[in-house]
């Protein structure tokens, strides 16, 4: 069981990683940091790379708590209960907000997640960097 949750929160940081990598290359390709030629440009634009992604999986993070902590059941019960009333023949009981919140009870909640959290850090560390990095080379070169 050990080696099961270890793979998985491999899985989850590795694609965690991609992802966070995947927008910064993609803000690195789009800001040119090829064709940059000052020093203060490519760290600039490597901040911007490395702090979008980051902030992005942190927010993400605490989406995840803010849903697991059921701050969006009544907005999903609502909107169930909207497309079960309009849409015929689907076939769902309507039941009550009470017993649909104790089915999603039951049913367990959202685990490991905060994976995000160091993700987004590491990223924002980065770009922190980055950032203390542009300001270091402005002020030698200004």
């Amino acid at each position: 069981m050990n080696q099961k949750k270890r793979r998985t929160a491999a899985v989850k940081c590795a694609v965690t990683s991609s992802a966070g990598l995947c927008m910064a290359g993609t803000i690195i390709r789009f800001r040119g940091l090829a064709y940059a030629s000052a020093a203060a440009d490519r760290y600039l634009i490597l901040a911007d790379a490395f702090t979008v992604p980051g902030v992005i999986i942190f927010l993400l993070g605490v989406l995840v708590i803010l849903a697991k902590e059921g701050a969006f059941d009544g907005v999903f019960y609502a909107a169930g209960y909207a497309v079960s009333m309009l849409i015929p023949g689907i076939g769902r009981e309507l039941e009550s907000y009470g017993s649909y919140l104790e089915r999603k009870r039951k049913k367990g909640s959202l685990g490991g997640f905060c994976i995000f959290f160091v993700i987004g850090g590491i990223f924002m560390a980065a770009a922190s960097v980055f950032i203390i990095l542009f300001y270091r080379v402005g002020i030698i070169f200004s």
